[in-house]
């Protein structure tokens, strides 16, 4: 009976963790794109800036495997701005 609830025990366990290991491993990945005054997108780098808060799309965040260049659509999250690429 002894060792019946410390294999309980330890099933409990494997399942408790691989449970949280499946809820957290398998995030949606994201990318942020900065957007051109001429309109196209590039990968933003963290030291890019948004150098004010005017209507123009600064930076979108898109899904990893979208290209905004070829489809725009429904980004995940916009911030607005002017987009200035620090080099």
């Amino acid at each position: 009976m002894k060792r019946l609830k410390i294999n309980l025990a330890v099933i409990a366990i494997l399942l408790g963790t691989g449970a949280a290991y499946a809820t957290n491993f398998h995030k949606d990945a994201t990318v942020f794109w900065g957007k051109r005054a001429n309109g196209t997108y590039v990968i933003a780098d963290s030291n890019d800036l948004c150098n004010n808060l005017t209507p123009p799309v600064c930076k979108a965040e898109y899904p990893e495997g979208q290209n905004p260049n070829m489809d725009p659509s429904d980004p995940i999250s916009t911030t607005p701005g002017t987009f200035v690429q620090v080099p």
